[in-house]
């Protein structure tokens, strides 16, 4: 998976952290409860583009740090 800004909430702009145990579950300081998933997985696609879910199923951009 490539890099991606976990530091602040697509959402809500809040900020995140990892959720105790899981390598891609995030929760932001204002409750948010966020996937990081690569599109291929909740899609019928090929697309290796990496997205934030949360619980409601609502898709949000993941920024990628460029190196």
């Amino acid at each position: 998976m490539p890099e991606v800004d976990v530091s602040k909430c697509p959402k809500c702009s809040g900020r995140l952290s990892r959720v105790w145990g899981s390598k891609n579950i995030f929760k932001c300081e204002r409750g948010c409860l966020l996937r990081l998933v690569f599109e291929s997985e909740i899609r019928n696609t090929d697309r290796e583009k990496v997205i934030w879910v949360d619980q409601e199923e609502k898709e949000y951009p993941a920024e990628i740090i460029e190196n």
